[in-house]
């Protein structure tokens, strides 16, 4: 059996707090990073000039609950897709 103090859980909270915080600044730093090689490169269009890396995150992590192993792939993928 496991004994939590009040203590300890406002420390774990603390972690999972800044591990969200890590993973979401993973997510945005890699995001940024495919989209302004696309544009370096000369393969962006307006869609995705203005594509919002924070909708792009939610629609990953929170939406489709995309894991973290998954991320990289899904924002290629995004940025790979024609526009319509």
């Amino acid at each position: 059996m496991v004994v939590t103090t009040p203590e300890a859980d406002e420390v774990l909270g603390k972690h999972l707090s800044d591990l969200e915080k890590l993973k979401q600044l993973y997510f945005f730093s890699m995001a940024l990073s495919v989209k302004m090689n696309r544009e370096m490169m000369g393969k962006a269009t307006s869609e995705y000039t203005s594509t919002s890396v924070q909708k792009l995150y939610e629609d990953c992590a929170i939406h489709s609950r995309v894991p973290v192993e998954g991320w990289p792939g899904f924002v290629s993928r995004h940025f790979a897709r024609r526009p319509h």
